[in-house]
């Protein structure tokens, strides 16, 4: 796991605790703000995820080669 995609699921974890906040308290500009922090969360994983893919292909690339 990589810095990006543990900021990611922080940031989705914090977003639906204050989402759970806003429904108790009925604020909806607190909902609102929650639900935008939860998808920076997502694209901030999904960025972490794809730095994942790539570092592991170019290991991958880099043993195929090595062994060739």
């Amino acid at each position: 796991m990589n810095k990006d995609q543990l900021a990611g699921n922080l940031k989705i974890a914090l977003g639906r605790l204050h989402e759970n906040l806003a429904k108790v308290s009925g604020d909806q500009s607190r909902r609102r703000h929650a639900l935008q922090l939860q998808e920076a969360g997502e694209v901030q994983r999904t960025i972490g995820n794809a730095r994942e893919i790539i570092k592991d292909s170019i290991k991958h690339a880099a043993k195929q080669h090595m062994s060739a």
